[in-house]
């Protein structure tokens, strides 16, 4: 009877953890990308304009710059970008415009659009970009705001990553909830087994007691 026991609590025990990942989604997080930086440039041949709107320089996806004061309309940030300063429009950075000594990360789970798909991952925030990459629902990711309404940027990746923001959620995701459920079904079923078979193995017991 002890090693019944003993395999029944096993059972529910992976279980319980089963649950827990699922709750808690799949991956690590990747906090420490670019958290030091004020913000980077979204797109290839990014433009650096003087004060007039004249291109003095094109940046590379991903180059870090600094900002050094507030948006002025037309022209975007003044930054400095290595040796050079200029202006960048804002729509070709991705940082937290309410804090610009730092990135706003935060932390999400991909939201598949229906149970046992992926979602993708784009090479620019469109519609028509190129899918680099699949990433299975309720894994687990650092984004950033963009220049797009619709995307985020991902943190974390060695190339640019942007993914919709309707397929992330910071909540349970529908393939975790349809997992949560089928464990808790089959941990209540396991329970039950374990009474039924207790009740019959010392069913004799129970008589005698009467």
């Amino acid at each position: 009877m002890d090693k019944l026991k003993k395999a029944v609590f096993g059972i529910i025990s992976v279980l319980i953890t089963a649950i827990a990942v699922c709750v808690c989604g799949i991956g690590l997080p990747v906090t420490e990308a670019y958290a030091d930086t004020s913000a980077r440039v979204l797109y290839a041949n990014t433009p650096l304009t003087d004060g007039n709107g004249t291109v003095i320089a094109s940046l590379e996806s991903d180059t870090a710059v600094e900002i050094t004061g507030n948006a002025a309309d037309g022209l975007g940030y003044p930054v400095k970008a290595g040796e050079l300063s200029g202006f960048i429009r804002t729509e070709f950075l991705y940082f937290a415009p309410e804090s610009i000594d730092g990135l706003h990360i935060i932390s999400v789970k991909a939201l598949a659009p229906g149970v046992g798909k992926e979602v993708e991952l784009k090479t620019a925030p469109s519609e028509d970009a190129e899918t680099a990459v699949t990433v299975s629902d309720g894994v687990r990711l650092d984004v950033t705001e963009c220049g797009s309404e619709d995307y985020y940027r991902i943190v974390g990746t060695e190339y640019p990553y942007y993914i919709l923001k309707e397929n992330v959620t910071d909540s349970l995701t529908r393939n975790q909830r349809v997992a949560v459920i089928i464990i808790s079904v089959t941990a209540v079923a396991a329970a039950v087994s374990f009474g039924l078979i207790y009740l019959h193995r010392n069913r004799d017991r129970f008589k005698n007691k009467r």
